[in-house]
This record gives C-alpha cells, sequence and structure tokens, in this order.
C-alpha cells in the first residue's frame, strides 16, 4: 500500500516502483453472493482521495532485486550467506552459531526469517498456530481485456476471488475459499480452471488463461506467547524491563 511504497523509496529500496510493478488506482467490489438482497457494487478511486494510487503490486523477485542492488550499495554492511544453527543470549550479549561454522556475537538481533523463525525458537518465544479451514489459491492469469489499475474483489460466501492487476493484460489471482472446494477446483486441470475462473469473474474479462500453476496456500494464524515473551525479557534483562513501559508489536 501507499505508505510502505513512499517508505521504501526513501529508504533508497524501490527508487521508482513504476520500473518493477503496477500502480493500483481503483479498488472494485462487486457482491457475488446468491443473496436475495446483495450489496450494490462498490468502486473507490485514489483521485477521489487526491493519491496517486493505493498502492503498488510489485512481484517478488523484482522487489527482492532491486533490495540487492540497494543492500549491493551499503559499504558498512556484511552479507553472511549461510543459516542459523543455534542462538544464545547472555547478559553480555548476543551468540550465534551459524551453519557455515562462524561464530558471531551481537548486541542485537532481528529475526526477520519466517514463520518458522529459528531465531524465534533458539530466543524461547512460544509461538501459537490456529489453522482456518479456509485457504487461498494463487495464479498469474492472461486475461482477453486488460483490467487496468483497478483490484476488483468479486465477494462470494466463503471469500473473496480477487483479481489485482499486473500490467498489461495481466493479473494475479487471489481466491479465498474452503480447502475443499479448492482442492476439487485444482482438479478440473489447467483448461477446467480457466473456465471456472471466467465464470466466478463474471466474464468482465472475456476469455482467461493461466500463465502459471495454481498453488493452494492454507490459511492461519500465529500468536506469540506474550506473556512468556515478557517474562524471558525479564529474566534476561533484571528489573530494568519492569519499569520500562512496552507494547508489544
Amino acid at each position: 500500500m501507499l505508505p510502505s511504497v513512499e517508505y521504501l523509496k526513501t529508504a533508497g529500496l524501490v527508487p521508482d516502483p513504476a520500473a518493477i510493478g503496477q500502480k493500483l488506482t481503483q479498488i472494485r467490489i462487486i457482491d457475488a453472493t446468491r443473496r436475495l438482497i446483495r450489496a450494490p457494487e462498490t468502486l473507490f478511486d485514489s483521485a477521489e482521495f487526491d493519491l496517486p494510487a493505493f498502492g503498488w503490486n510489485l512481484p517478488n523477485v523484482k522487489l527482492a532485486e532491486s533490495f540487492e542492488a540497494a543492500r549491493a550499495g551499503l559499504d558498512n554492511l556484511t552479507t553472511v550467506e549461510t543459516t542459523l544453527d543455534d542462538l544464545e543470549i547472555g547478559g553480555d550479549g548476543i551468540t550465534l552459531t551459524l551453519a557455515n561454522g562462524d561464530v558471531l556475537k551481537a548486541d542485537l538481533v532481528v529475526g526477520a526469517d519466517g514463520k518458522k523463525s529459528r531465531v524465534r525458537e533458539c530466543a524461547g518465544f512460544r509461538a501459537r498456530e490456529n489453522g482456518f479451514t479456509q485457504a487461498a489459491l494463487v495464479c498469474d492469469l492472461g486475461l482477453e481485456r486488460p483490467i487496468g489499475g483497478a483490484s476488483v474483489e468479486f465477494h462470494y460466501e466463503n471469500g473473496p476471488f480477487t483479481l489485482v492487476p499486473a500490467g498489461g493484460n495481466r493479473a494475479n489471482l487471489v481466491w479465498i475459499d474452503e480447502r475443499d472446494a479448492l482442492k476439487a477446483a485444482q482438479e478440473r486441470g489447467k483448461d477446467g480452471l480457466a473456465t471456472l475462473f471466467a465464470e466466478k469473474s463474471q466474464h468482465l474479462f472475456g476469455k482467461i488463461e493461466l500463465l502459471t500453476p495454481a498453488h493452494m496456500f492454507l490459511l492461519s494464524t500465529l500468536t506469540v506467547d506474550i506473556a512468556g515473551w515478557f517474562s524471558r525479557l525479564t529474566s534476561l534483562y533484571g528489573a530494568e524491563m519492569r519499569t520500562t513501559s512496552m507494547t508489544p508489536g
């Protein structure tokens, strides 16, 4: 979304979003349920808010390439391409044992290592995962008619069927529904999915072609044990923590 893009530009991580992504200027919401009384179609336009866009659709590969280009220009940053074996937190700092055999000492470690964070695990911060019966089906599509700069959301009973503009006649699909429904859709094969997608998008964009395989991702929430987290920090850093106002984020 736009605030994040502005931050990336200011930080020099994405100098020009237009060079790697597609501007999202409109959000179109369509009630596609079978209810007798349905919500009217709604269109939000960024121009109505004096904004150049609501956000940008930035492909992960191109975003990573832009980050790497920015990293290469930082003389005071050292990159070690390996994984973490172990992490120990002590009163004099943090010791990291890497898979390549290196041992590093640090005052601060940022565990930006994903859902199954090794840093979080080693640090002893417990997390609970709550799985849902819903999942998300994602793929890239080619449309017979261009979608422009509008992200179009068809809201069905079990979740949205969303087409996000990816430039030209391309769109990224994110379809949320019950897992069984999405599995059944995948079993239709490439041509069957293309027909189904045209139906679920109400044939607004003509013939649809799958440009990538359709992958399903299970939906869940991950919650860190805040009480245990605070207790862990208190045990490490003593009474100083108990007198500090903290807002978990």
